[in-house]
């Protein structure tokens, strides 16, 4: 999947692949005809991930 297209739209979705820390993989497969919401934070980010965790918090 490409990240942006000429038309300068990005697409949202689309198949990924995951590992855990504890090993186990997931895939969007194991997620299907459910809705999900997948965040990237960092372990060590005092000040925007926190921030950016609540926002969605509040949103669910």
């Amino acid at each position: 999947m490409s990240l942006s297209r000429e038309d300068g739209v990005v697409p949202i979705g689309g198949p990924f692949r995951l590992q855990g820390a504890d090993g186990r993989v997931v895939t969007d497969q194991d997620f299907r005809g459910r809705w999900m919401l997948v965040y990237f934070g960092f372990t060590h980010c005092p000040d925007a991930c926190p921030t950016g965790l609540q926002t969605i918090a509040n949103a669910l």
